[in-house]
């Protein structure tokens, strides 16, 4: 009667009050395959400037209910910028006195879980303040689960590599070298 409805109530509020999604992305960690093509691409030194989601609050790193949350449960723009400098601060090509700073752009993120296939899509820019500008986008499939926790473990794992694999796209692109120069 009542009193059952009464008890589920307060049981799932209190379940719920303090629920946050346990899937946390792991904090970027620099990859070679960027950071030496960033070395060799010359120019620079550059600083950076902002880094913006430009998806329009249509992020999507929700798995089965549960977000994928970013360490320290920072905002994306900010694990995309805390990436691009990681592998900028490595290469050598960051200093902030440089009158050529580099802005990011998070176009599109989106996260599918299905029940044995899952994938990132990913995609953003990085536009110089000299009016160069270059543009990726990332497909990173990963094996997927009927189980949600499993699944959503898979998603989590498979975050970093996909932010990754989006930074070694930009900086690898053909024009990049182009975004380090002074105008």
């Amino acid at each position: 009667g009542v009193g059952m409805i009464r008890f589920g109530l307060i049981a799932a509020s209190i379940v719920l009050a303090g629920c946050q999604s346990p899937y946390m992305a792991q904090r970027y960690v620099p990859d070679p395959s960027s950071t030496i093509p960033i070395r060799s691409a010359g120019g620079g030194p550059v600083r950076l400037a902002a880094f913006v989601d430009g998806t329009d609050g249509a992020a999507d790193t929700s798995c089965r209910g549960a977000e994928v949350r970013m360490p320290g449960d920072s905002p994306i723009a900010d694990y995309f910028k805390d990436a691009v400098r990681s592998e900028m601060e490595l290469a050598g090509a960051l200093s902030d006195q440089s009158t050529v700073a580099i802005s990011g752009k998070l176009l599109s993120v989106s996260l599918q879980s299905g029940l044995a296939n899952g994938a990132w899509q990913m995609s953003g820019s990085l536009t110089s303040s000299n009016g160069k500008w270059v543009a990726s986008r990332v497909d990173r499939p990963f094996p997927s689960s009927f189980f949600g926790i499993s699944a959503c473990n898979a998603a989590t794992a498979a975050f970093l590599p996909t932010v990754q694999e989006l930074v070694r796209k930009l900086v690898t692109h053909g024009d990049f070298p182009a975004l380090l120069v002074s105008p």
